[in-house]
């Protein structure tokens, strides 16, 4: 995706995707054996084209 060019009809559609998507994962019921879930980040250098720090997210049920 990086470097390419997309219509605005093309960027809508898969922004209409993602967000069914998201919906979808927002909306689902979670297994009861999990007590919790713990989220966190970590802001890492990645290279692209340039070096920029980005968020890595890390999800762990318990």
């Amino acid at each position: 995706m990086y470097g390419a060019h997309y219509s605005k009809a093309t960027v809508s559609n898969m922004t209409k995707v993602v967000d069914e998507q998201v919906q979808a994962f927002q909306q689902r019921r979670l297994p009861s054996q999990y007590a919790a879930i713990f989220l966190d980040a970590n802001y890492l250098p990645l290279k692209r084209d340039t070096v920029q720090k980005e968020a890595v997210h890390c999800i762990q049920p318990t």
